[in-house]
């Protein structure tokens, strides 16, 4: 599933800059898919005073039908720089809780070309 996280990431042009995926699975089964952007979230959004971004996790997590469980659900997110390069992906803090409260169970993440990390939450 990272694979397709980060085909996904690599196109993303939503956020040139921080070209980042989110892929939300349970079962095997594709529960959702979020890209970072720019968006003026008032949730889960990073300002730096010009841009406002929603980070791709959140992206994921608000695509998610309200009826839908996701206790134990895993979620794969990749970053690809502008250069074209797998590049680190670990959710920040804020992602983390955002996906634990929501019962995600693991994060599966880029940090380079040939390194996929996974952490528990």
């Amino acid at each position: 599933m990272i694979e397709a996280a980060i085909k996904m990431a690599a196109e993303n042009n939503k956020y040139p800059q921080w070209r980042l995926c989110t892929i939300i699975t349970k079962g095997g089964s594709v529960i959702s898919m979020g890209e970072s952007s720019y968006r003026n979230s008032p949730k889960h959004n990073e300002a730096d005073g010009v841009n406002c971004s929603e980070h791709s996790e959140i992206a994921a997590l608000r695509k998610v039908s309200p009826n839908r469980d996701l206790k134990g659900a895993i979620a794969h997110v990749a970053r690809v720089s502008r250069g074209g390069r797998v590049s680190i992906a670990k959710p920040c803090r804020g992602c983390q809780k955002a996906l634990r409260e929501a019962g995600v169970k693991r994060v599966h993440y880029t940090e380079s070309e040939d390194t996929i990390k996974r952490m528990k939450l």
